[in-house]
């Protein structure tokens, strides 16, 4: 039971290692990719709980 237990134990460990690294290696790879930014549309809604909020 021993034997089963720490292979198991042993390859999650090595998988959790392997998937950080994956993480880390995505993360600089779209370290320079940037979103272009979208201009806010302001509704009705929103001007007027502006309004309100500024009295």
């Amino acid at each position: 039971m021993t034997g089963p237990f720490l292979v198991t134990l042993m390859g999650a460990r090595t998988l959790a290692e392997a998937l950080e690294q994956i993480g880390i290696v995505s993360e600089e790879l779209f370290r320079g990719v940037r979103l272009p930014s979208l201009h806010d549309m302001e509704t009705t809604r929103e001007r007027t709980i502006d309004d309100t909020d500024s009295e």
